[in-house]
């Protein structure tokens, strides 16, 4: 069973950009379909749509006793969130 563990705040060791940090974990044989690769295909089809979306920044994965990991760098965003929900279930 797959499981995203909360985002943090977080700064680049390069040049202090603000960036949000979540990690997704899963079984490792059971990582298909578990560590989604939604925000990655976004960034490839739409980029950042110009500023309208956080841009993705890099993506890492890493595997230890069984289990997958990945952690996603975004660009954190200083605007209002408009939902908490990873799902829309209605106008925003």
């Amino acid at each position: 069973m797959g499981r995203t563990h909360p985002g943090a705040p977080a700064r680049t060791a390069a040049d202090g950009r603000p960036v949000w940090l979540p990690l997704v974990s899963a079984h490792q044989d059971k990582q298909s379909g578990k560590l989604r690769d939604g925000d990655l295909d976004a960034q490839h089809a739409f980029g950042d749509l110009d500023g309208h979306r956080p841009a993705l920044l890099d993506v890492h994965e890493a595997f230890e006793d069984g289990t997958a990991y990945r952690a996603e760098l975004s660009v954190r965003v200083d605007q209002p969130v408009l939902t908490d929900d990873s799902v829309l279930h209605g106008p925003t």
